[in-house]
């Protein structure tokens, strides 16, 4: 079992070289507006969850997320060969939500804001 610092070094690891390999090495224009936000590894090494973030509606978001899975033991060949580890985790791709969560939260905290601005000048 590999130490939470271990781990996290590894995620980045991967998440460099799965973001060099989408901008570089793929030639599907779609994944030039994806970013890999994080990467979830798992103790054991055994698999990772890859989070990414995409500019576009949520139907393309689905279809890119499909893209990026069907795509996945491919990528994970591209940083075996990449990377020096031993063993080489799976690759599965999740949307990260936080972003907009944090956008929608964001627009939240302006408009209570502006709310309480104009109740103050009543």
């Amino acid at each position: 079992m590999a130490d939470p610092t271990r781990l996290r070094r590894i995620g980045e690891q991967i998440r460099i070289e799965l973001a060099k390999l989408l901008l570089n090495d793929i030639n599907d224009r779609r994944l030039a507006f994806v970013s890999i936000t994080y990467i979830e590894v798992a103790r054991d090494l055994s698999h990772s969850k890859v989070f990414f973030t995409y500019i576009g509606d949520a139907a393309e978001r689905v279809e890119i997320k499909g893209l990026l899975n069907e795509s996945a033991k491919e990528y994970r060949y591209q940083l075996a060969q990449r990377l020096k580890l031993r063993a080489m985790p799976s690759l599965t791709f999740r949307y990260d939500e936080s972003i907009e969560k944090g956008a929608d939260l964001q627009s939240k905290i302006e408009k209570l804001s502006k709310e309480l601005s104009a109740d103050l000048d009543d």
